[in-house]
């Protein structure tokens, strides 16, 4: 089973927190979906397997004390959530 969860994040640190994300390898992808560069945001997709969330939500949570990182799941606009395909 697949796990896709959505998140904002500033454009400034998309690169690194992509970086650090496929330093794990095989762990999840991370996709942009929505690039806002008048804004100077992105909304991304990370895709990972059932078998690896707990180790990604791990990781997550230590990297939001570094970026700022919005879990969309969190927000009420009906846009985005966290799916399982």
């Amino acid at each position: 089973m697949i796990n896709q969860t959505y998140y904002r994040i500033k454009s400034q640190d998309l690169a690194l927190f992509k970086f650090i994300l496929e330093g794990y390898d095989g762990l999840a992808t991370v996709t942009t979906t929505i690039a806002k560069t008048n804004r100077h945001t992105a909304e991304i997709m990370i895709t990972t397997s059932q078998d690896f969330a707990t180790d990604l939500e791990e990781i997550i949570d230590a990297v939001k004390k570094e970026f700022s990182l919005d879990d969309l799941r969190s927000l009420d606009n009906g846009l985005f959530c966290s799916k399982e395909a």
